[in-house]
C-alpha cells in the first residue's frame, strides 16, 4: 500500500467525547491498542449511561389504550410535538422503532434558531445540562488543503444525547414511550384511526 494511502498513525490516539460523538462514531475505535485508547471505552459507556431512556408503557397497556394523538419517531421533533401535546393534557404515545440510546449520523451542530425554539418552550438549559459544547469554528483538512467554516454560536452534541434528553422530556410531561416498537396505520375512519404496533420480534397487536 502507498505510503499516502495509509490511514493517518494518530488516528488511533484520539480521545472522543461522548458529548459530540455518540456510541457509533466511537464503537469502532473500542479495540486499539495505543493506552490513550484505555479512554475510549469509559467515554462510551458515558455516552450510553447519558442517552439511556427507559420506556414508560408496555406494548400491551399501548395497544390496549385509546390515545388522543400517536406520534411515530421519538427524534427530536417527534419528542418535543409529544412534549407540547402532553403539557396541554393530550394524552400521547411516542413510539420509535429504535431503543435508546440509539445511533445518529447527523445534526451534531446545533445553531441559533434551534436554541431559541428550545428557549421558547422552556427547555432554554436543556443544552447546557447536557454538556453541549460552544463552538466559533470548523476546520476541515485533506493532504494539503485546509477549509475554516464559521460556526457562530453554535452548539455541539450529539444525537444521540440530543434525542434522549428530549425524549426524557416529554416523559415527564406525561407523554408515554414506547421505543424498539414500529407503527403501521391501519384502519382509518372519520373520527379515529387505527394504529398496529409490532415490537422487535415482530408479533403485533
Amino acid at each position: 500500500l502507498h505510503r499516502s494511502l495509509r490511514r493517518p498513525a494518530f488516528r488511533r490516539r484520539c480521545v472522543y467525547d461522548s458529548r459530540v460523538l455518540g456510541d457509533g462514531e466511537q464503537r469502532g475505535n473500542e479495540n486499539a491498542s495505543h493506552p490513550l485508547d484505555v479512554a475510549i471505552p469509559l467515554f462510551v459507556y458515558m455516552g450510553r449511561a447519558m442517552s439511556a431512556v427507559q420506556q414508560s408503557v408496555t406494548l400491551e397497556d399501548a395497544a390496549s389504550a385509546v390515545w388522543d394523538c400517536i406520534v411515530i419517531g421519538a427524534g427530536s421533533a417527534g419528542s418535543v410535538v409529544a412534549r407540547e401535546l402532553a403539557r396541554i393534557d393530550v394524552r400521547v404515545l411516542l413510539v420509535d422503532k429504535a431503543k435508546f440510546p440509539r445511533y445518529k449520523v447527523c445534526g451534531c451542530c446545533i445553531g441559533r434558531p434551534v436554541q431559541d425554539a428550545l428557549s421558547r418552550i422552556g427547555l432554554g438549559e436543556l443544552l447546557q445540562r447536557e454538556g453541549a459544547i460552544a463552538t466559533k469554528k470548523f476546520d476541515v483538512r485533506a493532504r494539503r488543503l485546509h477549509a475554516t467554516i464559521p460556526l457562530p454560536e453554535y452548539r455541539v452534541l450529539s444525537r444521540e444525547r440530543f434525542d434522549a434528553a428530549l425524549a426524557r422530556e416529554a416523559i415527564a410531561c406525561g407523554a408515554a414511550l414506547l421505543p424498539g416498537t414500529q407503527a403501521t396505520l391501519d384502519t382509518v375512519h372519520d373520527d379515529e384511526r387505527t394504529v398496529c404496533l409490532r415490537n422487535a420480534d415482530c408479533s403485533g397487536h
